[in-house]
């Protein structure tokens, strides 16, 4: 009897450290959220940031990053570049999902503020989207532009 509530201890102890899973867990659940992106790497490298990695690169995180392009949540700016307070977890969804279908911003904008990314680069996409309208038009022409491959 001791050496069956010895096993019996043993097996509880064992299995009481081992993480738990739900079987019907989403796969949008095994996302982590954009704001959670403390490093955006170069265009296409990884192992910096395991949760823009995960974002970028597990094709279950498309949802997730669709839904966050709306978002006007603020966030640090994880680009690698001068940064800009006006960054919010949109910006961070959007340059992900163009990133990931091989787009570029300025794909995303309309004409003339085209032409200003051309002089301005990122500075003339965060002047565009300042704007509640100017956000709306370019998660417009981006989810257009996924729609249809281009």
């Amino acid at each position: 009897m001791k050496l069956y509530a010895v096993a019996v201890l043993t097996i509880l102890i064992a299995t009481a450290f081992v993480p738990r899973v739900e079987a019907h867990a989403s796969p949008r659940l095994s996302c982590p959220p954009v704001s959670s992106i403390h490093t955006m790497p170069f265009r296409g490298e990884r192992g910096e940031d395991a949760a823009y990695d995960k974002l970028r690169f597990d094709v279950r995180c498309e949802t997730t990053l669709l839904r966050a392009l709306g978002s006007t949540k603020p966030m640090h700016d994880p680009r690698q570049m001068p940064i800009d307070e006006r960054f919010v977890e949109g910006d961070a969804a959007l340059l992900i999902l163009i990133e990931r279908h091989n787009l570029h911003v300025e794909q995303v904008l309309p004409e003339s503020w085209a032409a200003r990314w051309k002089e301005d680069g990122m500075y003339a996409y965060f002047d565009y989207v300042s704007t509640k309208e100017g956000r709306a038009d370019v998660t417009r022409r981006l989810k257009s532009s996924l729609a249809h491959g281009k």
